[in-house]
């Protein structure tokens, strides 16, 4: 970055001018503070932002209404042992999407019950089903099933966080009200480690996919998976049905099972009228095969039933996840690896407008929404260590991007306390104004949007920005925050700090 220096240019009139204007800034941002929050400074200069007027944040979990434990579900069913050379099939639908909503009306009006794997996580927001919609399909006697709190691929992270996903999960379907016995791994992506997991938190069963053959996939393996199932840990079923999947090969994945028997679980997870994404299936296509399946029910060879009729077991009591890292006292620095110098892995997944140009510090992830493109990279001067990030914002139309601490459900994101203000740190250089935008986690392991900051000025060397934010909502565990940019421009950041820093408040 040419316009940024590494060190301090010569001393000139209009230098000492400037470092005068800085100075000045400087003096008027520690009144306003109480000065003691610039002790310490290693950057060569220092901006605090005025602490703008925030609202009481009186909606602490804005994708979920005030009622949202007060439901029971009807009481779970029964297992229904499959008589000899019996074909049993499942229908399931995965994540929530709003779409499930059709999906249980068109079961029911064919007398047909399904399981929907649902992701807690994304319960209210957009394109997933709200509460009182998931609520529905319960109430049409519909099996809910755990898929994690936010459908990510478990065997790419520590087995503890995996292990939070999953149990979290549950423990938020069940204190909605629902009866939750069986769960199916995000992407079918499932490692030893995971599978017993995923036992450890409560569940009767755990879907995998691709192990039953179809057209699709897994020629060698058996049309239908046994009865009873072989490894509840990881029951087998086909490839999930995508846009490529017929009428004919949905009916085909029966037919093939029935002449020995067994069980077949049909994944679906959106249904669509146009613009289909590649795990979609139009509304057509199910209708028909509906229609088809449920004369096909008629002799009683070949059968619908949800998971919880096939696999049965109680409702187990539910397992408390892993404790997420305890809040850190008033001063300590509550980021895992603030100075970026703990290389990490290549991000697999991305925002759409984003990209990483190598591996994130460990511990750190990307932020992008909006249009525009965001260019995330080391940067070969740092503040203070080995490293530090840098990040390019281009065709800035709205929106904005950050590097921030991984929102994760414990071991990454920094824990904080209900009520209690932080003073939030970066060492920056930059061509425009940088802001900090700050998100808190709820107890469910769902992000929400907080509050931002204040611009700071550029800078072409390392300054220090700093920050105090309103008191933490109730229901808040933990902050995740970054320093990023809502304009064109180039910024480098470098040795992050989180602080409980008690009785300050200039808001």
């Amino acid at each position: 970055m040419a316009t940024f220096r590494g060190v301090p240019a010569p001393i000139t009139t209009a230098a000492v001018v400037a470092v005068v204007v800085v100075l000045a800034v400087v003096v008027s941002a520690v009144v306003r503070i109480y000065g003691s929050l610039l002790a310490g400074t290693e950057a060569q200069a220092a901006y605090v932002s005025p602490f703008p007027a925030h609202p009481v944040v009186r909606d602490v979990d804005p994708h979920l209404p005030d009622d949202a434990n007060q439901y029971e579900a009807p009481p779970p069913r029964g297992q229904v042992p499959a008589t000899p050379g019996q074909t049993v099939v499942s229908l399931t639908f995965d994540d929530g999407n709003a779409s499930d909503s059709l999906a249980a009306r068109m079961l029911a009006d064919r007398g047909l019950v399904g399981t929907f794997f649902i992701s807690s996580g994304s319960i209210g927001k957009p394109g997933f089903l709200s509460y009182d919609s998931l609520r529905g399909v319960a109430a049409l006697g519909h099996e809910i099933g755990g898929h994690t709190v936010n459908h990510l691929d478990l065997t790419g992270m520590p087995v503890q966080e995996a292990q939070q996903e999953i149990c979290l999960d549950r423990a938020t379907l069940t204190r909605w009200g629902f009866n939750v016995r069986n769960f199916a791994y995000p992407f079918a992506e499932g490692s030893a480690e995971v599978r017993q997991a995923a036992m450890a938190c409560g569940y009767n069963s755990a879907r995998g996919l691709g192990e039953v053959r179809t057209r699709f996939g897994c020629e060698e393996c058996d049309p239908a998976a046994a009865l009873p199932p072989v490894h509840l840990e990881e029951t087998a079923a086909p490839a999930p049905v995508t846009v490529e999947w017929t009428v004919e090969d949905l009916k085909e994945s029966v037919r093939a099972a029935q002449p020995t028997g067994g069980w077949v679980q049909l994944t679906f997870h959106s249904i669509c009228t146009v613009n289909c994404d590649y795990f979609g299936v139009t509304e057509p296509v199910l209708s028909e095969f509906l229609t088809w399946l449920q004369a096909e029910t008629r002799t009683g060879s070949t059968v619908v039933r949800p998971v919880e009729e096939v696999i049965g077991g109680p409702v187990q009591p539910l397992v408390d996840a892993p404790a997420p890292a305890a809040t850190p006292p008033a001063g300590a620095n509550a980021v895992l690896n603030p100075a970026l110098d703990v290389t990490g892995s290549v991000p697999t997944e991305l925002p759409p407008n984003a990209k990483a140009t190598g591996p994130l510090p460990e511990c750190w992830q990307v932020e992008a929404y909006g249009n525009h493109q965001a260019e995330f990279g080391a940067f070969p001067l740092a503040n203070t260590g080995d490293a530090a990030m840098s990040l390019k914002v281009q065709g800035h139309m709205d929106g904005e991007a950050k590097l921030m601490p991984a929102m994760d459900l414990g071991r990454c994101a920094p824990p904080v306390s209900a009520g209690r203000q932080y003073t939030l740190e970066a060492s920056y250089m930059s061509t425009a104004r940088p802001q900090f935008a700050v998100y808190y986690r709820v107890e469910r392991g769902v992000w929400v949007y907080w509050t931002s900051s204040g611009f700071f000025p550029p800078s072409d060397s390392f300054a220090k920005a700093q920050w105090v934010t309103p008191p933490v909502p109730p229901g808040a565990t933990a902050i995740s925050f970054g320093l990023g940019l809502a304009e064109n421009g180039e910024l480098v950041t470098d040795d992050y700090a989180l602080m409980e820093t008690p009785g300050i408040h200039t808001g």
